[in-house]
């Protein structure tokens, strides 16, 4: 429900504000920290991620598979509104529009940001940053040569 018990995980998580300079986007910063957010938040019990997107920033939610709550599933939505009612989420900021997405059950330990770095990589491998490292070369640096055994030592 909208109101837990005291000491209880909430069912729903906001992320207020995920954004990076505009020279950074579309590198995959953003899709990898949101993976990492997701893949923690589904490991303790959280069933669904609220965000409130800027009009620039929709696109990007939309990729990473949220919906407005119009378009939510019709159990979510109505778990989301009594969340929202409630009052324990933020104020949305001009000009934004709520949207949310329903978490899977967590999955193998590591296994969304080792797919998310994988097509992060496979998406910039060609484009070299002049600011320094692509995202490919950057999960190298990290030791992820190879995401889908190094990702498992991430989450012991």
């Amino acid at each position: 429900g909208a109101q837990n018990p005291p000491g209880s995980l909430p069912s729903v998580i906001e992320i207020p504000i995920l954004a990076s300079a505009r020279s950074e986007r579309r590198k995959g910063f953003g899709s990898v920290l949101h993976a990492l957010i997701t893949e923690l938040a589904a490991s303790v019990g959280v069933q669904a991620i609220l965000v409130c997107a800027t009009p620039e920033a929709r696109s990007f939610w939309l990729r990473q598979g949220y919906h407005t709550l119009a378009h939510c599933p019709p159990a979510l939505a109505t778990e989301l509104r009594a969340v929202i009612k409630s009052g324990v989420m933020s104020d949305p900021f001009r000009e934004t529009v709520r949207m949310a997405q329903a978490l899977p059950r967590a999955g193998e330990p590591g296994a969304l940001v080792a797919s998310t770095l994988r097509a992060v990589a496979s998406r910039s491998a060609s484009s070299q940053s002049s600011h320094g490292l692509s995202s490919a070369e950057a999960a190298r640096a990290l030791g992820y040569e190879d995401l889908s055994g190094s990702a498992a030592a991430l989450f012991p």
